[in-house]
């Protein structure tokens, strides 16, 4: 006998719509199954997820920043608090070196080579504009070369014409980077009031030091070779 389904007869009145609550019924428990299933998948892949924030800290006077880093271990597919560090550090040196101010104070004061100890002080230290930029992100050797073969073209460019350079835009990519140390590639686009736009591209070599760089994290460009390139 299968009851309500073949009882749909004067003597049981309610037959049929016993058998239709109890479809409605079974439907019902379906999608309740097929919302928990649902729920436990996405709760599976909301765990699987790895997310690592860090936290950015910007000096109000300096416009400096630092890092923290999350505390995780074995991290994977994460920017590593060292990377982003050496990564501001090859930015602001680009700038620096290729760019040439119609202020002479500004460029006099990026390109004046300071004593190691006035590197040190955040307060007077800004890799933008202000005195030392250049010496502070930079080795000895690095500065002697960029005294002696690059500041004298760029003191004619001046004197002469009165020539200025602007940054435009720059593509940095890493060649490999460790905590101690990194290689980069920076594709910059240059704007000359004499000559127009024009491209290079540098190669950059970043190490680090215990004792000297402490606004950089003792991060410092090593080697800095560019080239002028037609596209």
């Amino acid at each position: 006998m299968d009851y309500p389904n073949r009882f749909d007869t004067p003597a049981f009145p309610a037959g049929k719509s016993i058998a239709l609550s109890r479809v409605i019924a079974i439907q019902i428990l379906v999608v309740f199954f097929l919302i928990i299933c649902a729920c436990g998948v996405l709760i599976f892949f909301i765990k699987s997820e790895k997310n690592y924030p860090f936290l950015i800290s910007v000096d109000p006077l300096t416009d400096e920043w630092n890092v923290v880093a999350a505390p995780y271990k074995n991290r994977e597919n994460v920017i590593e608090q060292y990377q982003l560090i050496q990564e501001k550090l090859v930015n602001d040196f680009t700038d620096n070196w290729f760019s040439i101010s119609p202020k002479k104070s500004v460029n006099d004061a990026r390109w004046m080579e300071c004593s190691v100890d006035e590197c040190s002080f955040a307060d007077q230290y800004n890799p933008k504009n202000q005195e030392c930029a250049l010496f502070c992100m930079s080795g000895t050797d690095l500065f002697t070369q960029f005294s002696t073969k690059v500041l004298p073209e760029y003191t004619a460019r001046v004197n002469q014409a009165s020539e200025t350079w602007i940054v435009e835009k720059k593509d940095i990519m890493p060649y490999y980077v460790t905590e101690n140390g990194s290689k980069w590639q920076v594709y910059a686009q240059i704007k000359s009031n004499i000559n127009g736009v024009f491209n290079v591209l540098a190669f950059v070599d970043i190490r680090r030091t215990d004792d000297l760089h402490p606004v950089t994290m003792g991060y410092y460009v090593d080697d800095f070779n560019a080239y002028r390139v037609n596209q």
